[in-house]
């Protein structure tokens, strides 16, 4: 049988890398179309793409791939801070990659949006991920494009970055001896560990699932203030607790649902990454690259 060809734009990033890792773990062949390539996974077909560039888009994408895009600002408070950009990274390169998907006659295409998508909250980072799953509707109602909408929750864990929430939070209290968050101690997430969202989205995108939207959460829900007891219990030190309520804040508040006009299926891994133990691994993760540092 031949292996499945994968296409991850994006997949030299946070999530991207996780799930180009367990797509080769599951004898896939993956190109890595991305800006850079820092991976260190023998196999992977590494191309340098620019998503806004529909000739390097065009290159890469050939018949009967599966395709997956992660690329683009996936940071809200980026996303807040250039809107330009993220029209014409998260929209329109969005918009190149469904093109060219159309053209080659993929099987499917994943993408990944957010919980932040009908919800209140999220800025220009929430507006242009609901435009692009619109977009991809729209796609797949004109030209049968076969899709998947993968929506993500509040990841963390694996090699994250200052732009992930948990890594800031962790590497504040780590450095400064201070948690701080700008709202309220009974805000709540349900956060999933990167393994287990990529583990999910591998197994979706090589299923048979198709034309519908997933929400990838965690299966327990913590307020922000259960969320620092914890980060104390673990580095078993008091720390100084600050919690800001901006009213300005583009974060959601309680939940991140809201009502949405595609409505999505939740999906979540019973034997998943404890928050506490995720938190741990990332601790010492964090610890050791600051040693080297």
């Amino acid at each position: 049988m031949a292996k499945n060809r994968v296409v991850v734009f994006g997949g030299n990033g946070y999530l991207g890398g996780e799930l180009t890792k367990q797509l080769m773990s599951r004898d896939c062949r993956v190109i890595v179309a991305d800006l850079d390539y820092t991976l260190d996974l023998p196999g992977v077909i590494y191309e340098k793409v620019d998503i806004t560039n529909m000739a390097q888009v065009r290159a890469v994408i050939e018949p009967q791939d599966i395709v997956v895009n992660f690329a683009g600002i996936a940071d809200l408070n980026q996303a807040r801070e250039r809107p330009k950009e993220c029209i014409e990274i998260n929209i329109a390169g969005n918009n190149n990659i469904l093109q060219v998907c159309v053209e080659r006659g993929v099987k499917k295409i994943g993408y990944a949006s957010s919980a932040y998508v009908y919800s209140a909250h999220g800025s220009f980072y929430r507006i242009s991920k609901r435009t692009c799953e619109e977009y991809i509707l729209e796609y797949s109602k004109k030209y049968n494009l076969p899709y998947l909408l993968l929506r993500y929750g509040s990841l963390y864990g694996g090699l994250s970055n200052p732009s992930n929430g948990m890594h800031r939070i962790l590497m504040r209290a780590m450095t400064e001896k201070k948690l701080s968050y700008d709202g309220n101690p009974s805000d709540s997430r349900e956060f999933i560990h990167v393994t287990d969202a990529s583990e999910i989205t591998a197994d979706l995108l090589l299923g048979s699932e198709q034309n519908k939207a997933f929400l990838l959460t965690g299966l327990e829900r913590f307020t922000m203030a259960e969320l620092f007891s914890l980060i104390e219990e673990i580095l078993d030190e008091k720390l100084n607790v600050e919690f800001g309520c901006s009213p300005n804040s583009d974060h959601y508040k309680m939940t991140q649902y809201n009502f949405s006009p595609i409505q999505a299926k939740r999906i979540s891994k019973l034997a998943h990454v404890d928050l506490g133990n995720g938190i741990m691994d990332l601790i010492n993760t964090l610890f050791k690259k600051n040693l080297k540092e």
